[in-house]
């Protein structure tokens, strides 16, 4: 799949929001004024690679996955992180939540 910068812009701010951050939170990270942060997101600044490993991090992601991932396999990998480190009944809990969330979710939209 070939990134382009729409894409990756596009990404950063659904990373961002799926963090629960800020374009303010990002900018004082970044020591950027907010409508500085908002052209990146916009795609009206170009990223140098520095400012993207900065973002990388703040975002709890790595430059490649950052770069390499869809939407779908982030929240995938996340999923597995999250799991990795629980016991076997917390682990069933989780799945069972899941499923009630599922068909939660699948009643809504009918």
């Amino acid at each position: 799949m070939e990134l382009n910068e729409t894409q990756l812009c596009q990404k950063i701010r659904w990373l961002r929001e799926w963090r629960g951050l800020t374009q303010q939170y990002m900018a004082i990270e970044l020591d950027l004024s907010t409508r500085a942060y908002s052209k990146i997101e916009l795609g009206e600044t170009k990223l140098s690679v520095r400012r993207l490993y900065q973002i990388a991090d703040i975002l709890e992601v790595t430059v490649h996955e950052l770069l390499i991932l869809d939407r779908k396999e982030f929240l995938r990998m996340q999923w597995r992180e999250t799991t990795k480190n629980v016991n076997e009944s917390s682990r069933e809990e989780i799945l069972e939540l899941k499923m009630l969330l599922e068909r939660l979710l699948r009643a809504d939209q009918t």
